[in-house]
């Protein structure tokens, strides 16, 4: 945009004291042959007729000029047949013999080019963010239910009749003080089996007592 205005004050000084027009269309054919310019297609009109053409502007033919005056440029991207993404360009000056009118076309397509390696770096890093954070997802959760797989395999034990083992404390958590609550109950229930056992053993005693004693006076 500062080049395309660059261009129109330049042919506007050129103009100021020009008669016609020979004078703009030597300039721009001198910065054309150039090779400098960063341009791939110019074009100077008068609204109607063509004073100078390098290169083609095909897609600029559907009524930019209209929207352009001394102090406004339009400007639009475009996507030629080729695959290129193109930026137009449309300028007013004004000269003695009336408004001229300069149309460009820039070549972008590095910008779009750029952008969709970024784009594709983006999701590989996106992918690569989204399968590590699973990993760590997976490894965090087996680590915060190891404990009550410990714990659920000390109730089979339990549950199978081994009253001695013990669930293990790993901190103050919620799950440490599950396990300390899961001891306390196999405690208290080895406790009672155990006042259990010597009530029946009392019983068993006192019965064959009993069965004793009737036997001897008979």
């Amino acid at each position: 945009m500062s080049a395309h205005r660059l261009l129109l004050y330049t042919l506007s000084a050129v103009s100021g004291g020009a008669v016609d027009d020979r004078e703009m269309v030597d300039a721009l054919e001198q910065l054309d042959t150039q090779g400098s310019q960063s341009w791939i297609a110019l074009r100077l009109s008068d609204g109607q007729a063509v004073l100078f053409r390098s290169g083609e502007i095909p897609v600029l033919d559907s009524g930019m000029l209209q929207e352009v005056d001394p102090t406004h440029i339009a400007s639009r991207i475009e996507q030629a047949d080729s695959g290129a993404h193109l930026l137009l360009i449309a300028g007013r000056f004004e000269t003695r013999n009336g408004p001229r009118f300069l149309e460009s076309a820039y070549d972008i397509s590095s910008v779009f080019d750029a952008r969709r390696s970024q784009e594709d770096m983006y999701r590989k890093a996106f992918a690569a963010v989204v399968v590590l954070g699973a990993a760590v997802s997976w490894l965090l959760s087996l680590w915060l239910t190891r404990p009550l797989q410990r714990l659920s395999a000390v109730t089979r034990k339990i549950a199978s009749g081994d009253l001695t083992c013990r669930a293990a404390v790993g901190g103050k958590d919620e799950i440490g003080k599950l396990a300390l609550d899961f001891n306390d109950m196999t405690d208290r229930l080895e406790d009672n089996i155990s006042q259990l056992k010597d009530t029946m053993q009392r019983q068993e005693a006192f019965m064959g007592y009993f069965a004793h004693e009737m036997k001897t006076p008979m």
